[in-house]
């Protein structure tokens, strides 16, 4: 709910900046209440959501894709009618936001089910409470890091090129974003396991099954981002036509930073797993000020791809 409140406010915040991101804006939007319905989305998000770790946690995520899968094909059903008979970007926003909410309430109603007893109150000792805050604590720069290095870009783009580089750039993260729910599925399937193993069979047993994960994630990782340096622009041409391209630099620097956040994901699985936020604290931090800095002096020097690199 904290969370939830901070969102709404933030988004409040930024809402007289939105010109300022944004400089060629399209007539046809109002993007001010395409932004605050976004903000909702995600304040949704936050006050529903919480409850699906616990099934991520007792490795029943099986019930989560099955669930986000059903909802998706209503979902993406209703957003090809909005578009092919209204073309209304609005009401495409609001079908993503029924969408959440409703997969949350499926997935919320299952928590309940399952375990009745979270709903009994109890009282934790001193010392694990101290610990619980200490992480969560530390997960905040985590998470902020994690948002400057992943979730910038966009921003970046749209403010030096404008919005048609981004479009170009969205097109291209979609192509992604559908590979990734595959290679997700199989880090998210592994990060509770990672938390089993340690718990039963100790500290070296995890290292070794972190190794044997590296290794495999090494060679799915390479694979796909050398077919999605050399594929995407013949499936851009396929799916939208010519002139949709980004600059061959740009895509090789997606697809290695791609390869990258593949290679180091059992790493951060097994951080997770091990609870290890309060000791690595400042590096997300570092990467997130190295990323930043270096983005906006590259997108000056060499454009676009300097953002990826």
């Amino acid at each position: 709910l904290v969370i939830g409140v901070l969102i709404l406010a933030g988004g409040l915040l930024l809402l007289p900046f939105l010109s300022f991101i944004i400089k060629d804006e399209t007539p046809s939007i109002n993007i001010y209440f395409a932004f605050s319905l976004f903000v909702c989305n995600a304040l949704f998000s936050y006050v529903l959501n919480y409850k699906r770790v616990l099934l991520q946690a007792d490795q029943k995520s099986s019930n989560i894709n099955l669930v986000v899968s059903a909802v998706s094909l209503v979902s993406y059903s209703a957003k090809l009618v909005v578009l092919y008979k209204f073309n209304n970007y609005y009401l495409f926003i609001i079908c993503n936001i029924v969408a959440k909410i409703i997969e949350d309430l499926i997935i919320w109603n299952i928590v309940d089910r399952k375990y009745p007893y979270i709903h009994k109150k109890r009282q934790l000792d001193k010392n694990t409470k101290a610990d619980i805050a200490k992480k969560i604590k530390a997960s905040i720069p985590h998470n902020i890091s994690s948002y400057v290095v992943y979730s910038t870009d966009s921003l970046l783009l749209t403010y030096f090129s404008g919005s048609f580089q981004t479009g170009l750039y969205v097109n291209y993260n979609m192509i992604i974003s559908a590979i990734s729910i595959i290679t997700n599925s199989l880090s998210n399937a592994v990060s509770a396991g990672m938390g089993n193993i340690l718990a039963k069979e100790g500290r070296n047993y995890l290292f070794v099954n972190t190794k044997r994960l590296s290794l495999f994630n090494y060679w799915v990782y390479a694979t796909i981002s050398i077919a999605l340096f050399f594929c995407a622009p013949y499936f851009i041409r396929l799916w939208l036509g010519e002139d949709l391209f980004l600059s061959e630099l740009a895509v090789a620097a997606i697809a290695i930073n791609f390869f990258l956040n593949g290679i180091r994901a059992p790493i951060n699985s097994a951080l997770s797993a091990a609870g290890i936020l309060h000791e690595n604290r400042f590096v997300p931090v570092t990467e997130a000020i190295i990323n930043f800095t270096t983005s906006i002096v590259l997108a000056k020097l060499i454009g676009v791809p300097g953002i990826f690199i």
